[in-house]
């Protein structure tokens, strides 16, 4: 369902087709491609704290292999009512886990330690890091569901997009409510550097813009 001001988001989106060079004539071009998400915010007393710390995100767009660049955030970020922005890659794959293949969902950070929206937070062990055996956050949800433990220290196999197993060690736990719930849909979620969920998808581009919005003609 579309809030009143994810609306508004998408008609600065569509409407102004004059911005410079990318971007968002771009975007807008391929709006019709796009999914929208808008997650309420009045959500029950026990969840407010977490969707405060997560900063939960209210519109989500996936651009369609648009390239989103320095440019084309900066842009974004200028649009009215858009108070915060963050740009992931999604990628999904399956891991081997001793003798089990397990679906997964990767989702790519740009930066662990400066996030906007939807913000992954480590509960236990370490952030990851790009390392020659590369690194990810298990969801603390793969553990509750039964999915798969998760243990710091663990080492996986990720299989890439050429169907080659890639060697991984968990170097944490660590979540963020949007992409939780994946785990319900069956699929394990793991969290890494994007550089490397890039390398292991086979493309370098960002698949969905987060934003959290405020209406600031309210009062």
């Amino acid at each position: 369902m579309k809030t009143a001001l994810g609306r508004r988001l998408v008609r600065e989106l569509t409407h102004h087709k004059a911005r410079s060079a990318f971007t968002i004539a771009s975007l807008a071009a391929a709006v019709a491609g796009m999914w929208l998400f808008a997650l309420p915010r009045h959500l029950d007393a026990v969840m407010d704290e977490r969707v405060e710390q997560d900063q939960i995100s209210d519109v989500i767009l996936r651009p369609n292999g648009v390239a989103i660049d320095d440019d084309a955030l900066a842009e974004l970020r200028a649009i009215p009512n858009v108070s915060g922005l963050e740009v992931r890659s999604r990628y999904y794959t399956s891991m081997q886990v001793g003798d089990r293949r397990l679906d997964v969902q990767l989702v790519g950070v740009r930066d662990f330690e400066d996030q906007e929206v939807n913000v992954v937070a480590v509960d236990e062990g370490t952030l990851p890091a790009s390392t020659p055996t590369r690194q990810v956050l298990t969801d603390p949800q793969n553990r509750r569901s039964g999915l798969f433990s998760g243990q710091v220290g663990q080492e996986i196999a990720i299989i890439d997009f050429r169907g080659q197993a890639r060697a991984a060690q968990i170097s944490g736990v660590g979540s963020t409510v949007y992409y939780s719930n994946y785990v319900v849909d069956g699929d394990a979620v793991l969290y890494l550097p994007v550089s490397d969920l890039w390398a292991l998808a086979g493309f370098d581009v960002f698949t969905q813009v987060e934003f959290t919005v405020v209406d600031r003609d309210a009062g």
